[in-house]
């Protein structure tokens, strides 16, 4: 690998928003791992299965391959973002925030004077997150079926489509799928495509001024009193209480 390329694979940035932003990446892994930390406004990440409130000072790691969206909240946002494809620890860790010692803290505020990056920075960046990594929350092994977690990824990103494309695409039969789920994952394939439509409808709800019974048309519930009850067994809350927590 020459200089180049090897540069390449970081990405040190100051961003700043004004108002509200939306940054989607639950469609598209995210490339490279990050560091990042709040200097201005409010955000939360927002994946399937976990939600992260950010204030300023709040340092926080993304990790590489993570589907995710951001919300930005404030007149002014403004945030370090230290961007890296190659991990140097043999860990999987989850998106989080980073608990600090003294020293990790002067490291980072070091590295937030190396921008745009520079050989220097590259180092201060590994050295604080050998600093950190001991007290950051690890992934654990996943012990699904790899088919199953396969169709649930598939419907989650795919949930209008018929159960008989997705077993095609799949390469499985419709009564392959019920099987591998009721022994596996306790769930039904619907349960799987109600719950990524109700991540989506948070998602309207929060970043747009849709009504519900727009939301519900556009996510193609039978009925907007079904797509309250959804929402309802899935987050406890209804659309109204959802689109007044998002304002935090």
């Amino acid at each position: 690998m020459n200089e180049a390329d090897f540069y390449k694979k970081f990405r040190f940035n100051i961003l700043k928003f004004y108002k509200y932003h939306l940054t989607d990446n639950s469609k598209t892994p995210v490339p490279l791992h990050y560091f990042g930390c709040l200097i201005k406004g409010t955000a939360k990440i927002k994946t399937s299965k976990t939600e992260l409130n950010l204030h300023p000072g709040e340092v926080f790691y993304i990790p590489k391959g993570l589907k995710y969206q951001s919300q930005w909240f404030g007149e002014e946002v403004e945030f370090y973002s230290f961007g890296f494809e190659i991990s140097p620890i043999n860990k999987s860790f989850l998106l989080q925030k980073i608990t600090c010692s003294e020293k990790a803290k002067e490291v980072f505020n070091d590295l937030c004077k190396d921008i745009p990056y520079t050989q220097k920075g590259i180092g201060k960046l590994y050295y604080f997150f050998e600093l950190v990594a001991d007290g950051m929350k690890t992934a654990e092994r996943s012990n699904v079926n790899p088919t199953v977690a396969k169709i649930t990824e598939y419907i989650t990103d795919n949930p209008d489509m018929r159960l008989a494309d997705v077993a095609k695409h799949c390469s499985i039969s419709e009564s392959g799928i019920y099987a591998l789920f009721k022994r596996h994952l306790a769930k039904t394939p619907n349960e799987i495509r109600n719950a990524a439509k109700c991540e989506k409808a948070i998602s309207m709800l929060t970043t747009t001024d849709k009504s519900v019974q727009e939301i519900s048309d556009a996510l193609n519930f039978s009925s907007t009193s079904y797509f309250r009850k959804i929402l309802k067994a899935h987050t406890g809350k209804t659309p109204l209480e959802i689109r007044k927590e998002s304002f935090f």
